[in-house]
């Protein structure tokens, strides 16, 4: 009953309070990739060039031509008594170069870098490891491409 009311309350204070969500408003698909060259890690590039598949090709006031540098590093952070990894640390690096494309040619590039990490711990059953480990790659590139997105759409608004 008490959340009952607590939902209630909380719904009226912010339809009341003039809430809003700060990004509803602004369009995020308001540019387009019209190529992406890719150099470093096969699977990370393939996890960014699926998710930014949709912005390729599209008509738009900006176009870009990207030049993504991906990398991927694992390290030990902990061991135990008898020197076997017990933690580590999964990083994700995006250095990326965008080309704005106009009539004349391209601009100068904007370089900018993305950085995620993650720490798990080592599990014994070494299958499960492999899978969760691809698992975190995954959910680390996924995060980045959107990243990437989001820059790209606010890049040249002024």
């Amino acid at each position: 009953m008490k959340k009952q009311i607590l939902t209630i309350i909380m719904c009226l204070l912010f339809y009341s309070c003039g809430f809003s969500p700060v990004y509803k408003d602004k369009k995020f698909s308001n540019f387009s990739i019209s190529s992406i060259e890719f150099i470093g890690e096969k699977n990370i590039n393939n996890i960014i060039k699926t998710n930014l598949f949709r912005y390729k090709d599209r008509t738009s006031e900006v176009n870009y031509r990207l030049k993504i540098n991906t990398s991927y590093s694992k390290k030990i952070l902990a061991k135990d008594a008898n020197g076997n990894p017990t933690n580590y640390e999964f990083g994700v690096s995006v250095n990326l170069k965008t080309f704005k494309i106009t009539n004349i040619g391209d601009e100068e590039a904007i370089e900018l870098n993305y950085s995620e990490k993650n720490n798990i711990k080592n599990e014994d059953n070494k299958i499960n490891q492999k899978n969760y480990e691809k698992q975190i790659i995954n959910n680390l590139a996924s995060t980045i491409s959107r990243k990437i997105a989001f820059d790209l759409s606010n890049l040249y608004d002024n």
